[in-house]
């Protein structure tokens, strides 16, 4: 099958694109980055159209062109850039995955998947709470709010047009080796590996919005492994997913992992207050996707931790 992946040479998005691959199907990268630093072992093999999500013709031209039938919409302003470009977010967040909705209406695709944010949740039982009032208790965050206006307007195009639109929710902070990687997480885990992996002392005293307990971290295999799920599945009942991490942890297990994993590793992070835990799998994930988390924070961490001495990933075999 042939599959566009819109932000396909970010994080998440190139793991995706390899696993595709590795399934036999034949992924479509549309992005306006050509970064194929986690892509590089296989870029002969993908091709690659430069384009914006808010350029509609080139969006379905680029459809059109390599027969796409399904899209795996993962292009995205995540929370940092948001916070610092609330404007530019929106556009990108709402009015981008919008046409992509309009692109699967138009040209008759079997499906597009759009990755939101497990942060949808609780943000929205906030507003739901206080909508009378009008105080709605939320810090701002414009990535979460935009990904809530965009999960609503799927729900309308699905019930307007009968298209099948699905939501997967990314659960977890998500991490992962390589510079595409431009979440919270990320600012820290470059402090955290690259310094130690040269021979230099680390220090950390948060992560940008994060608490130092994390609410769960999500390897970005995984979350790639839910999306794929999502967009190749047939017999879907549900078209709402929730791609749950491994466990939750803190900023004490993160410089513990990396301990382990680079001998002599000088890292100063808070004591940890609060334990680890294992997730639940979300149910519906489970069942219909059959989906669960493969990889815990030492897992993860051991491929980032390679990727960034030796430039190379693990081989991947899909999960039944």
């Amino acid at each position: 099958m042939r599959v566009l992946v819109t932000g396909g040479c970010g994080l998440v998005g190139a793991f995706a694109v390899r696993q595709l691959l590795a399934l036999g199907h034949e992924p479509v990268i549309y992005d306006l980055s050509p970064n194929f630093e986690l892509l590089a072992d296989v870029r002969e093999r993908v091709p690659f159209v430069r384009g914006d999500v808010l350029n509609l013709p080139d969006l379905l031209g680029a459809v059109r062109e390599h027969d796409v039938r399904r899209v795996l919409h993962m292009a995205s302003v995540l929370t940092l850039g948001a916070a610092a470009h609330p404007y530019a977010a929106t556009q990108t967040n709402i009015l981008g995955t919008l046409n992509v909705f309009e692109g699967v209406r138009a040209l008759g695709l079997e499906r597009a998947v759009f990755c939101s944010t497990g942060k949808v949740r609780p943000d929205s039982a906030r507003y739901a709470r206080q909508a009378d009032a009008g105080r709605y208790d939320l810090e701002p965050d414009v990535y979460t709010h935009t990904k809530i206006a965009a999960e609503l307007l799927l729900a309308d195009y699905r019930q307007i047009h009968g298209l099948d639109l699905v939501i997967a929710r990314f659960c977890g902070l998500v991490y992962g080796p390589g510079s595409a990687a431009s979440g919270g997480i990320a600012v820290a885990l470059r402090t955290l590996v690259e310094g130690p992996l040269r021979g230099e002392a680390a220090r950390l005293d948060w992560i940008p919005t994060a608490r130092q307990a994390l609410n769960g971290l999500l390897y970005a295999r995984d979350a790639a492994d839910g999306a794929v799920r999502a967009t190749l599945a047939g017999g879907l009942t549900d078209w709402v997913f929730n791609v749950q991490g491994h466990s939750t942890g803190t900023l004490a297990d993160l410089a513990a992992a990396l301990r382990q994993l680079i001998p002599g590793a000088r890292i100063a992070v808070p004591a940890a207050t609060e334990e680890g835990a294992p997730i639940t799998a979300d149910a519906h994930a489970q069942e219909q996707l059959g989906y669960v988390a493969r990889h815990s924070l030492l897992d993860g961490l051991a491929e980032y931790v390679e990727f960034v001495r030796s430039g190379r990933l693990r081989d991947w075999q899909p999960a039944a």
